[in-house]
């Protein structure tokens, strides 16, 4: 397949390339809120990007969004519509069901409503008539390090979802591969404070983010702003159900205590 581009096209390419914002809002026509906005930016700019969220807050959506922005932005040809700088894309977690169920279902999503498409749907892959410009979607074998090996390109990403269930022998295979211009980037629920994802949150190798749920634009609006995220009436019911009123002087946000304000005043 050869990629035509026209002169006229040539500054809209770059606008997409420079902002991937801007390609995520024109071409895959979604609606990040800015939160999601703040770390589509840092994956295109930093190495490595973690992200620790809550249910429902849009992470994998994000992480999706950003597959395709490497997948299809990085890439170069030339004039002969040679491809001479390639990407790959590797989507991981720590079972079958994770990629084919969680992290596949959004990338195959957002393919489908693209207005533009470069490759084909293919089981847990997107697949273009180049060998080496691909997604593909896999478990993490713990004992089939091996299969990291030899995963290199000069655009290379790789996208883990439930990362704080993932061994550090298989990230230390990982980061063998994280030369060139790689991504790196962790998605997890926070449910443990060990381990390596739980690590990058602290460490100045990553730029990391939390999604609190309590941010989410459906619950500060108090109605469906993102559909799909997670509601007010969502969160008020596991407030009500999980939480317990504390007295002000024993607050402690380190803790993770909140403020929480319904219609009959403060929680907290």
């Amino acid at each position: 397949m050869e990629i035509e581009i026209d002169e006229q096209k040539i500054d809209l390419l770059n606008a997409w390339r420079n902002d991937w914002c801007l390609f995520a809002k024109d071409v895959l026509r979604v609606n990040l809120d800015e939160e999601q906005k703040a770390i589509l930016r840092a994956i295109q700019t930093y190495p490595r990007v973690a992200v620790a969220a809550g249910t429902a807050r849009g992470k994998d959506f994000t992480g999706a969004v950003a597959a395709l922005c490497f997948l299809w932005l990085t890439p170069k040809f030339n004039e002969n519509g040679i491809l001479v700088e390639n990407t790959k894309v590797a989507l991981t977690a720590p079972n079958s069901r994770q990629v084919e169920n969680i992290m596949y279902p959004e990338v195959s999503r957002l393919y489908n409503n693209s207005i533009l498409k470069y490759g084909r749907l293919v089981g847990t892959d997107i697949r273009t008539d180049y060998d080496e410009w691909f997604l593909t979607g896999f478990k993490a074998d713990d004992t089939k390090t091996e299969v990291w090996s030899g995963f290199h390109a000069v655009n290379t990403m790789f996208l883990v979802t439930e990362a704080s269930g993932l061994s550090e022998l298989t990230f230390a295979a990982i980061e063998g591969n994280l030369q060139g211009n790689s991504r790196m980037v962790l998605i997890f629920n926070p449910n443990t404070a060990i381990g390596y994802a739980a690590r990058a949150m602290t460490s100045p190798r990553w730029k990391s983010f939390r999604l609190d749920d309590l941010n989410a634009p459906n619950v500060k609006q108090k109605r469906i702003v993102i559909p799909g995220q997670v509601d007010y009436e969502w969160v008020k019911d596991k407030v009500e159900l999980w939480c317990e009123k504390i007295r002000p002087e024993d607050f402690n946000e380190g803790k993770g205590d909140f403020e929480w304000k319904d219609d009959e005043g403060v929680k907290e």
